[in-house]
C-alpha cells in the first residue's frame, strides 16, 4: 500500500466549523440574495433613469445601460 493512501485511511477527519441547518442556511442565504438582488435593481433602476434624463438620444442611454448591466 502507497503511504499516501495509507496516511488517508488512518486519518480521522473533524470538520474545524459547524454546518448549519438546512432551515437557517436557506434562510440566510435567501436574505442575501433578496437584499442583494434589490439594491442591484434599485441601482440599475436609478441609472436608467438618470441616463435617459441625461442624454437627448435613447440609443446612448440604453447602450450605458446594457453595459452597466
Amino acid at each position: 500500500m502507497h503511504p499516501f493512501n495509507y496516511y488517508i485511511i488512518t486519518l480521522q477527519f473533524r470538520l474545524s466549523v459547524t454546518i448549519p441547518s438546512i432551515s437557517a442556511n436557506a434562510l440566510g442565504y435567501g436574505a442575501f440574495l433578496g437584499l442583494y438582488a434589490n439594491l442591484r435593481y434599485q441601482l440599475l433602476c436609478g441609472l436608467d433613469q438618470y441616463m435617459v434624463k441625461r442624454f437627448d438620444v435613447l440609443g446612448v442611454a440604453i447602450f450605458f445601460s446594457t453595459a452597466a448591466r
